[in-house]
């Protein structure tokens, strides 16, 4: 039997669906993003965000109460430690990383996600839909 892996969680937490299953067949994740091969622990194929797209993110984050996470290179980085943080390391098993965004020369994420209220969460969809179109996928 084949099995293929795809899922828009994390590399991490795809590699350990992969190892219970067993499968040595490419993985997919971050929705498509990223194409893994386990056999050769090496992407196959790996598409980022736009260094504009990514700061324009960063900037709507430092003016809203919802917390950004983002990975890039398989890591988990977020704004600031808390109970967002809290919610979202046990479900991705990745140990993320508090950082200042601003402080990156080229930023380049393969998921960017913002954790808050509906309400905010909407606007800064509406905001990125209104300024990049179809050059994202959001998942909502």
């Amino acid at each position: 039997m084949h099995v293929v892996i795809a899922t828009g969680r994390s590399l991490a937490t795809a590699i350990r669906f992969v190892e219970q299953v067993g499968t040595t067949f490419p993985v997919v994740c971050y929705n498509g993003s990223c194409i893994y091969d386990p056999a050769t622990k090496k992407d196959l194929w790996h598409i980022s965000l736009d260094h504009e797209i990514c700061a324009e993110i960063v900037r709507i984050g430092k003016g809203s109460p919802a917390h950004l996470h983002a990975f890039m290179d398989h890591e988990l980085y977020f704004t600031n430690c808390g109970r967002e943080a809290d919610y979202l390391e046990p479900l991705s098993s990745v140990v993320g990383k508090s950082v200042d965004f601003e402080s990156f020369d080229n930023l380049h994420f393969t998921k960017a996600m913002f954790i808050g209220e509906i309400g905010e969460t909407e606007r800064i969809r509406r905001h990125m839909h209104q300024r990049f179109g179809n050059q994202l996928h959001m998942v909502y």
